[in-house]
């Protein structure tokens, strides 16, 4: 019979091969499914149930030993609740426990009426006094009245009708309350707890001795409920724990199981005919990727997951796109490096060799001048009278050599790593404004209109003996150019995200190809102005700016306004305090 089904089974196609084969694993589960639940499941559930019971209650039995004073209710209560336990006092003859006082009862104020009520609760539920509490109320007796329905913080807790003329609706807060030392008065009328206790001796407990105590299962009723016994000092702890019923819990599992495995098989039925379809897809859908990869197509991916041969085979074929593409990009990517490198260090060569021919340029004029100026004096070549004047062009030229050589450090200083700027927070604003009284003789001198705007205590961190010096050159270049008695304004603001720096001489401009050239080192463009500065600059000056500007990481610039030149620098947020 087996070699018959094996044959038949063989002969089938591989979409039937691979159905029947679901079919019969669905129905090998469901088969040890169903046994497991009938036969297993109950007792172990059951048992789960009784262990973790066991652990509550010896934590319950140790706390209850701790007691001081016989103020067991606080414990008793939470256990209970927690636990939905019946759970009593007994002495040493097993007879239930007074409650002292033998009612929880409290005292209500009326919110509406403002009478007080001493009032019974017939339930054993802790009460706050913060607690709201409201509910009908009838006559218990000259000092007592009871509730007959009563909420807690709006929450039911029992409702029972009241008929009695006496009865009447209280609504307001705690104000005391009296508790009893145990909750034996609200179970004393249970049942099971009186079938219980009716038969506890030390003889008939004797067979069930269970750790500290002693467990057996109850007789009473239907219910399957186990018996805990305690002792507590002198008395016992009765607790009654009822087992939730399994056949219903297994009833209703199974029945949700047969109805997944049903659907399960239904679902397979209906899709059968697409698994063989589905089996040889991935094989085409990688086979494509292979040829566009081949092709250096790497944009497309595989991403069949139908199978463990179709994912790992899918996983490869993408990793090798993957590898490849970040192969060429990377290559790509170097080579553009290398060729920006190769392009800025040539800009580099290119301006370090203007810096040498332009330095070279620079000091050999001076030091030629300042030569024949002493030799002619050493050979008596000029008169006497003439060479104090001689001796002052000579100071003059040493003078402009020095503050070559000055400049050209501070580029060096800017350039090397080993020397960092040195950044601190100061008051911007009064650096600015000082910038009237250092040019203020020449300010005078030109009789130029000098406007300025100038935001009160704008702090920022940077290096304020290299930032003066740019605001010195930007303001000694607009004075150069800047027709007599035209207008010089200097103006500075600050924003929510940034500062902005700016000196606008009027009644000048500066052509274009200047504009494009004026940051280089040395370079000088015709311009129509005269320079007013007795001594000449060192040529490096704006592209030394540059360079401190570009170490603080300030936007700056120089541009043409309608009638004027506007010399500016932007600081971002990131530098401000």
């Amino acid at each position: 019979m087996i070699k018959f089904f094996k044959n038949l089974y063989y002969k089938q196609s591989l979409t039937t091969q691979i159905t029947l084969l679901i079919i019969l694993v669905f129905i090998t589960f469901f088969v040890i499914q169903f046994f497991l639940n009938t036969t297993f499941f109950p007792n172990f559930y059951e048992q789960r149930q009784i262990d973790a019971f066991a652990e509550r209650n010896q934590e319950y039995i140790e706390n209850m030993s701790g007691v001081v004073n016989d103020d067991y209710y606080s414990i008793m209560y939470t256990f209970s609740q927690n636990n939905n336990v019946v759970t009593v006092m007994v002495d040493e003859n097993f007879n239930l426990l007074t409650s002292e006082p033998a009612q929880l009862s409290v005292n209500v104020r009326d919110t509406l009426s403002s009478f007080s009520y001493n009032a019974i609760i017939a339930n054993y539920r802790v009460i706050r006094s913060t607690d709201n509490i409201s509910g009908v109320i009838r006559q218990f007796d000259d000092n007592y009245w009871i509730f007959t329905t009563l909420n807690i913080n709006q929450e039911i807790i029992y409702v029972t009708p009241c008929n009695d003329p006496s009865c009447r609706v209280v609504n307001g807060q705690v104000l005391s309350q009296e508790v009893p030392n145990n909750v034996n008065h609200a179970f004393k009328n249970d049942e099971i707890v009186e079938f219980e206790i009716s038969k506890l001796t030390a003889s008939f407990l004797a067979p069930y001795r269970y750790d500290d105590g002693y467990r057996y299962m109850s007789s009473f009723g239907p219910r399957n409920t186990q018996v805990y016994v305690n002792p507590i000092g002198d008395n016992f702890v009765v607790s009654v724990f009822s087992l939730e019923n399994t056949s219903t819990i297994v009833s209703i599992l199974s029945n949700y199981q047969n109805l997944v495995y049903l659907s399960a098989v239904i679902l397979i039925l209906l899709y059968s005919f697409r698994i063989g379809s589905v089996a040889s897809k991935p094989i085409k859908r990688v086979e494509r990727v292979a040829f566009e990869i081949s092709n250096l197509n790497f944009d497309l991916e595989a991403t069949e997951f139908k199978s463990k041969e179709a994912i790992s085979l899918s996983k490869s074929i993408n990793s090798l796109s993957k590898n490849l593409r970040e192969a060429l990009e990377n290559l790509n990517h170097n080579n553009r490096e290398l060729m920006d490198l190769y392009k800025d260090q040539s800009q580099q060569v290119d301006l370090k060799k203007q810096l040498v021919s332009s330095i070279s340029h620079e000091l050999k004029t001076p030091l030629m001048i300042i030569q024949v100026t002493i030799q002619g004096i050493i050979d008596g070549v000029i008169p006497t009278e003439d060479i104090s004047e001689e001796f002052e062009t000579a100071l003059q030229e040493i003078n402009r050599s020095t503050l070559l050589i000055q400049d050209l450090l501070d580029v060096y200083r800017l350039d090397s790593k080993e020397a960092p700027l040195i950044r601190q927070e100061f008051n911007f604003s009064k650096m600015v404004e000082a910038l009237h009284k250092e040019f203020k003789l020449v300010i005078h001198q030109e009789n130029f209109n000098y406007l300025e705007s100038i935001e009160n205590n704008v702090f920022i961190k940077a290096d304020p003996k290299l930032l003066k010096r740019v605001l010195s050159n930007f303001m000694t270049n607009a004075l150069k150019y800047t027709p007599f008695g035209e207008t010089i304004e200097v103006n500075l603001r600050q924003d929510v995200d940034f500062i902005t720096f700016e000196i606008i001489n009027y009644g000048t401009k500066i052509d274009e190809a200047i504009l494009t050239n004026i940051w280089a080192p040395f370079y000088r463009g015709s311009n129509d102005q005269i320079e007013r500065s007795a001594t000449p600059g060192s040529g490096i000056g704006l592209y030394l700016v540059s360079e401190i500007l570009k170490a603080h990481h300030f936007e700056f610039g120089i541009n043409n306004l309608k009638n004027g030149i506007r010399a500016y620098i932007i600081i971002k947020n990131d530098h401000l305090t």
